[in-house]
């Protein structure tokens, strides 16, 4: 009897999995197009989005609008923001970005890039294992070494 009354839950538990609809809440998203390809870095500016996808950076908004605001962006090092202009590392070189997509350079040298981030005014970068501060001017200064496997 112990036996023919196991077998009858399994037979209940089983039939109720396969009819009960089992619902879990993912989290909510909306998509905002697609064909993005070859990812480099994404940022956001005044609420905006900027990305750069094989190599052209865009402009998007949060109802999925673009625009291109150039191309030859390559080996991406990161893309930040900060004072209403977009800093990006390309090529060992870098760049501070309009939101219309003008650019000028701001200094070579950045290699082996761990991370570019903005934070009360200046850049911090890190290149070759160490951290540095760096001004909007492309002017900079080592925080100190031992980042290293970032």
């Amino acid at each position: 009897m112990n036996k023919m009354y196991k077998w009858i839950l399994v037979i209940i538990f089983s039939f109720l999995i396969t009819i009960l609809p089992i619902h879990s809440k993912p989290g909510e998203y909306k998509s905002l197009g697609g064909q993005w390809t070859k990812i480099a870095g994404m940022t956001t500016l005044n609420d905006k989005l900027y990305i750069i996808s094989a190599g052209t950076l865009y402009e998007t908004t949060t109802t999925g609008e673009y625009k291109s605001l150039g191309s030859g962006w390559t080996n991406i090092g990161g893309i930040t923001s900060l004072n209403n202009k977009l800093y990006i590392i390309s090529n060992y070189t870098l760049y501070e970005t309009t939101t219309s997509g003008e650019y000028k350079k701001l200094g070579d040298g950045w290699e082996n890039i761990g991370g570019i981030t903005s934070l009360n005014g200046n850049l911090y970068i890190i290149s070759v294992d160490a951290l540095y501060e760096t001004t909007t001017t492309g002017e900079y200064k080592s925080l100190g070494g031992g980042w290293i496997n970032i």
